[in-house]
């Protein structure tokens, strides 16, 4: 499989309901804590929110990832850029081209 992939723990997946513009709406995400060197020769951990498309709420991919908590995985998505009033930022979504793999931990 080609593209891009973020590989992480997992952290598990939460629903999150708030008021957009066109009334109530509701996202689903995956957490993923991505560990990098902290520069003092430890690592620090940094956490990645992925949008899960509703479809593949609907597959099951938030159970799959609320049962591989704490585990190393590999997760494929795609990347929208956006310009908001507080700057330039980047949204991760899950891709329909693959689910969430385990890894062997790095």
């Amino acid at each position: 499989m080609q593209g891009l992939f973020i590989r992480g723990r997992i952290l598990g997946a939460r629903q999150q309901s708030f008021n957009g513009r066109n009334g109530p709406m509701t996202r689903h995400e995956i957490g993923l804590a991505l560990s990098r060197p902290n520069g003092f020769g430890g690592h620090q951990e940094e956490q990645l929110v992925i949008r899960i498309p509703s479809a593949l709420v609907q597959a099951g991919v938030a159970n799959q990832a609320n049962s591989m908590v704490d585990r190393q995985v590999e997760i494929p998505v795609w990347v929208e850029a956006w310009a908001g009033q507080r700057g330039a930022n980047v949204t991760y979504h899950l891709s329909n081209e693959g689910g969430i793999r385990e890894v062997e931990a790095e």
